[in-house]
């Protein structure tokens, strides 16, 4: 509960910051203010992460929904919200983020990955490949620590689906 009452709090800051200003002012408020808006979405979304790292999905997604608020245009924002879904069962939303993420970021990779890492969880190996590659021209000079993630899980997924493939002492799949 005493995190919804920050949250309104630092809500209720940011809309303030908009009120009462005049024309001349207004610009000036309107650089100092986003200045604000992304500093209280730093704020909550590592309030979020710090939440799905402890295993509350739920509360991780309040935290990251109140970011995107502040900061409708942050790519990070959408990746934590679409990490929230998933944590929480909800492979589709979590994806759905992800694109949206990558509409405002077609090079985020970031985004690029935790899709990717989606959808081999949704059996969807040739989607991944795809990501892979991209990853793969993004990072081409000195490779990036998102390829590599992506890299070792689709290994890691083509491993686990020949293991299940292989016929059992008795013939069997």
């Amino acid at each position: 509960m005493r995190n919804a009452f920050r949250h309104a709090v630092i809500l209720s800051s940011l809309i303030a910051l908009g009120v009462g200003l005049g024309a001349p002012q207004a610009s000036l408020a309107a650089v100092s203010g986003r200045a604000t808006y992304q500093a209280a979405a730093r704020s909550l979304l590592d309030e979020g992460r710090a939440a799905l790292a402890a295993g509350d999905a739920k509360k991780a997604l309040h935290a990251f929904e109140t970011a995107l608020v502040a900061d409708p245009g942050s790519v990070a924002v959408m990746v934590a919200i679409g990490k929230a879904h998933e944590a929480m069962g909800q492979q589709a939303l979590g994806l759905s983020y992800y694109r949206r993420a990558l509409s405002i970021d077609p090079a985020s990779r970031q985004a690029l990955a935790a899709e990717a890492l989606a959808f081999l969880a949704a059996d969807r190996l040739e989607d991944a490949e795809k990501n892979a590659v991209r990853l793969a021209r993004l990072c081409a000079a000195k490779g990036c620590a998102e390829l590599a993630r992506v890299r070792a899980a689709i290994e890691a997924y083509k491993a686990k689906s020949m293991a299940a493939a292989t016929p059992g002492k008795d013939g069997t799949l």
